[in-house]
């Protein structure tokens, strides 16, 4: 029990990285990607409740960040190595509003943004890439809400805060605003708080 015990503690706080709450709209979720977001039924929220939620922690001194995120599966086609993931995590944020989250770790050891990334390219984490034999440069086609998207892979990265261990796809929130046709909004607000807090 002890074992089972740290080994979901120890998944649930690597899914998560510096996320330390989250605010849907939605009632209480049972796991950790339905916490961010992803679980069917949860409901889209307009954006601007990204700079109230901001605005309600402020005084507390307690927050170092607050963004807008969606975070949701979709399916991922590698077409040159004929692989597919029918299940990938893509996590989107708006780049601006990172700071105070974990950082996104490029394949040279350097730290990267999602506002580092040009049209329709997107990042993988290491385990997305060894499932789909790709590596930078290599084309992708990303279906979300079930339209296909091409894409191209800009980098492998390491980053903790996808809300999974397994596969995860990261792109900025606009870009995913755009692949799941809701402009404008978002699925959950991601809290950091300072330091351990």
């Amino acid at each position: 029990g002890d074992t089972m015990s740290h080994t979901i503690r120890v998944s649930a706080v690597d899914a998560l990285g510096e996320t330390d709450e989250t605010v849907a709209a939605s009632g209480a979720l049972a796991d950790v990607p339905a916490l961010l977001g992803s679980a069917t039924g949860t409901r889209w929220l307009d954006e601007s409740v990204v700079p109230r939620v901001e605005e309600a922690v402020a005084a507390s001194g307690l927050v170092d960040g607050v963004t807008g995120a969606i975070v949701g599966q979709v399916a991922v086609q590698a077409p040159e190595q004929r692989q597919g993931e029918p299940s990938v995590v893509l996590f989107a944020a708006d780049p601006e509003r990172m700071g105070g989250f974990s950082a996104i770790v490029g394949s040279q050891g350097e730290e990267l943004s999602l506002g580092d990334l040009g049209p329709s390219e997107v990042y993988l984490n290491e385990k997305a890439a060894e499932e789909l034999l790709v590596k930078a440069g290599d084309p992708l086609i990303v279906y979300a809400a079930g339209e296909p998207s091409p894409a191209r892979v800009r980098d492998v990265v390491e980053f903790e805060g996808a809300a999974t261990a397994d596969s995860a796809l990261l792109v900025p929130l606009a870009t995913a605003q755009e692949l799941f046709a809701h402009p404008r909004e978002i699925r959950t607000v991601l809290v950091s708080n300072e330091g351990d807090a």
